[in-house]
């Protein structure tokens, strides 16, 4: 056995400081003579309160000299207040060359009333200026509810632990949850003052497997374990037992974000026969037989009731068993099952422990560094199931988009309510405050009675937040909106922070967004790819073969659709052909459906790629706005050929983590998603500021191939493999991406960068070309400068024609004669610029006064007025 020590320096006349040592062999500053082994009480030894302890100290003498007699000193100290509850000291003889001596002590008497000799101490023996030390605790049995919201944990040198008057943990610590975690439960800091020594904002447990020296613990399926005091439940027949979980940190995920650090917790990993190829690390709860001693049962002294896989979570989840003397029904991540013909547990001394079974998983070559793969636990509840406890778990407004258009800025409210024991009708309160404090939103609603160990989420009226001012953090809480209904008034309350992301002014675009490039993106934001491929540039599409990707919408309300940003990478051709489209919505496959039909309406049309305007979102307008109804829709963008057209891809809203391996076929699974296709994701507030949102992105995207085949398939889908560049119907990825171990097949953890613009139509800036015009795919979309002093500068004449055809751009006078020729030729579809000096056919300036610019092409016409001022 090893023994950590720590040392302090003193004064000549002070006594050594001493702190836990975690278990039993020798370590000096300098080498001692006499070496301390501690026989009794062993590390971790728990004192029940009424009982007597005595310490057995064996001295052994490790000097080729005999050792005089000397005194020894073993003293009792509770870790957080340094105050000793024993000290006493024995003489021990003298000792001959390697001899070694058996020191027993004055017991220790314990008295269950005392309080300081309630909790966490130092058991050490001081001998010739070396100590070492073991932890004890101090247990005593308690009464039924047994509830810990983390707020009354102690503080100590090394880390803060949990409540000293109702668990034996070895190594767990407290944290502040605001910090550590992305959604922590109640209690919540709403006034700002803090709970407990250090003042957290939401103090919650966290396991881990490092001790609370920060050492990593030896070997595999090692970890704390926090172990509750005795409870008494004698005469009991029913038990609700519940705490709250989140595996992980508070961590982003976008790709390859545990390429060099496992993040959090592993979950089990399989291959694609079903065969495991890494087990995760568990958090495992036990329940200690009833027929082990009330304190310090064997090692096999517990049964497993139900273990939690690894994993990485956004929000707490509730873990809930309910039991009988012979039966227990545990639910978790949704999912009930019953264990039946247990034993009797509801005894005068009920114990749980949570401990952690984790390992060192970056042992791989090359090996990625593995974290402390920590848990984090909030308000571990036992409760005979008689009167109404509640906890409003978490509250939050849903939306899973980056940006939205104001005009469809209506949310979904949602709020989680666990309960411990049967509940009335109760009424909920949800309130949303702007910045400033003032109240935007405010409703109330019942929620009929709830069984014990039910976990409920409660939708709210939606916040119709149209008239809010973008880029503003707002905070939403819930409470229960009745006085003095339960007893854990803390668990009553919960909030959590809202990112609303809107575009404001005059000439501001209204648009959705998935991804993270920003409300006004600079030229070059947001596309991730390069990182992906390994090179200077590149996007995400189709080799050799025509596809689509597309991107989901919902409106909440009537809304006209003029235009899509998209944003193409300079690995893309220029001028090659596309399609724009807007489809229905196929709910039963959450899919593409057909296109969307609308009298005298074309919602879709072709175009071409802008070559100048690669890295950038660029904008294209349909022939004519669209008013769409409330519903779902698609946005696709079509490769029409075999040459490349590549959409940037942003990583930061489509992480996945590995859950199969294969060099073929690789498995991933969204981190954003929720649990199953068919369940609802409520989404969390993951982000840390105004360009960072919340929700399920995973089946927002779809992919295509070929182009028009409507073989529509997830972009990230439940199984298989992202892709970054398809070349065949059955999507097959052509990129390759090492991994670290070996090469596997690309898959991208992206989003195409797409951005449907709604609400009025905003022409571009003057002196920029403006895609297709907001009219038609032909005619004159600007000249400037208007009024034109030919002196000062030329004038810039842009079009846009649909067809190779001849074209026409013709300067004609009031009488209609033509002034100028500037062009006269076949031209490839697009946009097109020219220059006009203000000459006639013969270069004489022409005199000041009113002209027509005509373009004609392919049997279509257009004129815009020009005025040349002297």
């Amino acid at each position: 056995m090893q023994i950590y020590l720590r040392w302090i320096e003193r004064a000549t006349s002070a006594m050594l400081v001493v702190l836990l040592l975690s278990s039993g062999s020798q370590l000096c500053a300098q080498p001692q003579p006499l070496v301390a082994h501690l026989l009794s009480p062993p590390r971790n030894f728990e004192i029940r309160l009424g009982d007597s302890l005595q310490a057995i100290v064996r001295i052994t003498n490790t000097d080729n000299v005999a050792h005089s007699a000397i005194r020894v000193e073993y003293r009792i100290r509770n870790v957080v207040t340094l105050i000793p509850v024993y000290d006493d000291t024995v003489s021990m003889p003298s000792l001959a060359a390697g001899g070694s001596i058996d020191l027993k002590f004055p017991p220790y008497p314990t008295n269950p009333n005392i309080l300081s000799e309630l909790g966490t101490f130092d058991g050490c023996a001081i001998i010739a200026g070396d100590t070492t030390c073991a932890r004890l605790f101090g247990v005593r049995r308690t009464a039924q509810p047994f509830r810990d919201p983390s707020g009354n944990y102690s503080h100590t040198s090394n880390g803060d632990i949990p409540d000293q008057t109702l668990w034996v943990s070895v190594g767990a610590t407290v944290v502040d949850g605001e910090d550590s975690t992305w959604d922590p439960p109640p209690p919540r800091d709403l006034n700002g003052g803090g709970y407990g020594p250090d003042k957290m904002h939401s103090p919650v447990i966290r396991l881990d497997r490092k001790d609370l020296a920060g050492n990593s613990y030896a070997g595999a399926n090692v970890g704390d374990t926090l172990t509750s005091f005795p409870i008494n439940l004698y005469g009991q027949t029913r038990l609700n037992l519940s705490f709250d979980y989140a595996r992980g940190s508070r961590t982003h995920f976008p790709f390859n974000w545990d390429r060099n650090v496992l993040q959090g917790p592993e979950s089990t990993m399989l291959d694609q026969s079903g065969r495991v190829i890494r087990a995760g690390d568990s958090l495992v709860l036990e329940f200690k037989k009833p027929t082990e001693p009330a304190t310090n049962p064997s090692p096999n002294g517990w049964d497993r009731i139900a273990a939690i896989d690894g994993g990485h979570d956004f929000e707490f989840k509730p873990f809930i068993a309910r039991g009988t003397s012979n039966q227990w029904i545990v639910t978790l991540n949704g999912i009930t099952d019953t264990i039946s013909n247990t034993s009797n547990y509801l005894d005068t001394n009920f114990r749980f422990r949570l401990r952690l079974k984790a390992k060192n998983d970056g042992s791989i070559s090359p090996p990625p560094a593995d974290d402390a793969d920590p848990w984090y636990i909030d308000n571990p509840t036992v409760i005979v199931p008689r009167m109404p406890e509640v906890e409003v778990l978490w509250v939050r407004v849903v939306n899973s988009y980056s940006k939205v258009p104001s005009s469809q800025a209506m949310f979904p409210v949602y709020m989680n309510v666990l309960s411990y024991g049967a509940s009335y009708d109760v009424p909920y309160r949800v309130s949303i405050l702007d910045p400033l404090g003032d109240t935007v939103y405010s409703q109330r609603v019942i929620l009929a009675g709830l069984e014990g160990g039910v976990d409920t989420v409660l939708r709210f009226p939606d916040w119709d937040a149209t008239e809010m001012q973008g880029n503003k953090i707002y905070t939403v809480s819930a409470a229960i909106d009745e006085v003095g209904y339960d007893d854990y008034s803390q668990d009553n309350q919960t909030s959590s922070k809202f990112f609303l992301n809107v575009d404001t002014g005059s000439q501001a675009i209204q648009e959705f967004a998935f991804d993270d490039a920003g409300i006004t993106p600079a030229r070059g934001a947001g596309n991730d790819i390069p990182i992906l491929m390994g090179w200077t540039n590149g996007g995400i599409g189709f080799k050799n073969i025509s596809g689509s990707l597309a991107m989901k919408f919902q409106l909440t309300r009537e809304d006209m659709l003029y235009g899509v940003r998209l944003y193409f990478s300079d690995w893309s051709n220029d001028a090659i052909g596309i399609r724009i489209s807007v489809l229905t919505d196929d709910p039963n496959a959450s899919m593409p459906g057909g296109t969307v039909v609308l009298p005298g309406i074309r919602s879709t049309f072709t175009d071409v790629i802008k070559g100048g305007y690669f890295d950038e979102f660029w904008p294209y307008y349909f022939p004519k706005p669209m008013v769409l109804p409330p519903g779902t829709y698609w946005l696709s963008v079509s490769q029409l050929g075999a040459t490349n057209m590549n959409l940037g891809g942003d990583f930061s809203r489509g992480g996945g983590e590995f859950v199969s391996t294969s060099n073929v076929l690789p498995r991933i699974r969204s981190m954003y998603a929720a649990s199953s296709q068919d369940s609802q994701s409520y989404g969390t507030q993951w982000g840390s500021g105004p360009s960072d949102n919340n929700g399920d992105v995973s089946r927002s995207f779809a992919i295509e191939t070929p182009a028009g085949s409507g073989l529509w398939m997830p972009l990230m889908p439940d199984t298989g493999a992202w892709p970054a560049m398809t070349s065949s119907s059955a999507l097959q990825p052509e990129l390759t991406l090492n991994l670290g171990s070996a090469p596997l097949i690309s898959v991208g953890t992206y989003l195409p960068m797409i951005r449907p613009m709604f609400g009025n139509y905003v022409p571009p800036p003057r002196g920029v070309a403006s895609g297709t015009s907001p009219s038609s795919t032909f005619g004159l979309t600007a000249n400037y400068p208007n009024p034109f002093d030919p002196s000062a500068s030329p004038m810039t004449i842009e079009f846009m024609v649909p067809l190779h055809a001849p074209t026409f751009l013709i300067i004609r006078n009031l009488m209609g004669q033509t002034i100028r020729t500037l062009l006269s030729s076949s031209v490839s579809p697009g946009v097109h610029s020219l220059l006009w000096d203000g000459r006639d056919e013969h270069g004489t300036r022409v005199p000041a006064g009113t002209y027509f610019i005509s373009l004609a092409s392919s049997g279509e016409h257009s004129i815009s007025k020009v005025i040349v001022t002297e």
